[in-house]
Formats: C-alpha cells, sequence, structure tokens
C-alpha cells in the first residue's frame, strides 16, 4: 500500500489527548502492516516487511519537525551517498493531532565491515581530511607524516587505510563537503550517522 494510501483512507473524529491519539495511530500503521520499532525526541518509527521505513513527527511539532523537513527538502536535491534517501513527506490529521509521516530507505546502526567505525572516526579528526578536494585515502596517507613521532596515531591511521584498501577506497571520498553542507566544518561535532552497507548516511544532522 502506497503512502498517499495509507494516511487518506479515513478522515477521523473526535480530539483525543496526545497519548491517545498516539496510540491509535500506532494502531492504524501496525494493521497496514507497519511494526513499531521505537522513537527518539522527536519521531517514532515504523518499518514494514518490505523494508520501507516511516517516520511519524508529531512528538514536539515546532523546531525539530522544521529544522527535519528543511534537511529533506535541502536533501532531496542534493546528489550524495551520505545523505538518506527518502519520499515525500505528508501530514495526518488523528483525532486532533497533526502528525507528519515520511517514508525513507531502512539504514544499519553498523556498517556491513566493523573497521569502517574506527575509520569514520579517524578520518573525522585527521586535520588533512578535512581537505575536500582530496580522496580520502590521500588525505589519510598524507597524515602519516603529521604523526610521524606518534605511533599510537600513525597504527590508527594505518588501519584506516587498509580498512578503505578492503572496502573500497572512494567509500569516504566527499563525506567531508556533504557534512560541511548540512553539519558545518567542524567534522568532529556528534550526529545521528546510520550505515548504508559500509557508507555512512547522515540521518540527523541536530543529534547531539
Amino acid at each position: 500500500m502506497k503512502i498517499n494510501q495509507i494516511i487518506t483512507e479515513y478522515e477521523y473524529g473526535q480530539d483525543l489527548e496526545e497519548e491517545q491519539a498516539r496510540e491509535w495511530l500506532k494502531n492504524f500503521l501496525e494493521s497496514r502492516g507497519y511494526k513499531y520499532m521505537g522513537e527518539g525526541q522527536d519521531a517514532m518509527v515504523y518499518r514494514n516487511s518490505r523494508g520501507v521505513v516511516l517516520k511519524v513527527y508529531g512528538l514536539n511539532q515546532s523546531q525539530p519537525l522544521k529544522r527535519q523537513l528543511d534537511f529533506y527538502r535541502a536533501a532531496k536535491g542534493y546528489n550524495s551517498p551520505f545523505i538518506p534517501r527518502f519520499g515525500a513527506a505528508k501530514n495526518i490529521k488523528v483525532k486532533g493531532h497533526t502528525y507528519t509521516i515520511v517514508p525513507t530507505e531502512e539504514l544499519s546502526p553498523n556498517p556491513t565491515d566493523p573497521c569502517m567505525l574506527d575509520t569514520l572516526w579517524t578520518y573525522q579528526w585527521v586535520g588533512d581530511a578535512y581537505d575536500e578536494n582530496k580522496p580520502a585515502i590521500e588525505a589519510l596517507e598524507d597524515a602519516l607524516g603529521q604523526y610521524e613521532k606518534n605511533e599510537e596515531i600513525q597504527l590508527e591511521i594505518k588501519s584506516a587505510i587498509e580498512c578503505l584498501k578492503r572496502v573500497g577506497v572512494n567509500a569516504l571520498d566527499g563525506y567531508h563537503t556533504a557534512y560541511g553542507r548540512f553539519c558545518g566544518d567542524d567534522l568532529e561535532n556528534s550526529t545521528n550517522t546510520m550505515w548504508r552497507g559500509n557508507t555512512p548516511v547522515i540521518n540527523d544532522p541536530w543529534a547531539s
């Protein structure tokens, strides 16, 4: 069933308290094949058996919703593997409460190859890796010279280089550009990163 059909199938009745409305919406989506996966500060998450994920905003409708929708609108026209793939946002009014539903791809909290977790972390804090015009593996190789007297950091950088050679030397190329566009220039700033295979995906630029 398409998202348009899901959210326009019924006209909803009398107003209810928000907790009741959320429970009603939960039951409604589950009756349409979506399993409740949990919720964060701003959204509830549902998933169906085909791997379609619905993010349902409405827990805090003001600034968090606006900034998330601004992110989706901006990202829609931005062709980058580091940005989520998603469908058009739709509003649904449930018992006097308005929710916004955004279909998105299913992402994983971990990469296919575990080495990419440390590699991304290393790439984020190594100074030369901030050069967006330089391939990631080249930036890491150049950074080796900066830390020639620090054996521990040398080992971390070398491990990151070997990881990229194994999973694909271009796996992080362009990450700095995408990150800077949506999260600012400070790559060490925490963000909610999910994974599509071995590709890090900026899932929520405002996570802390």
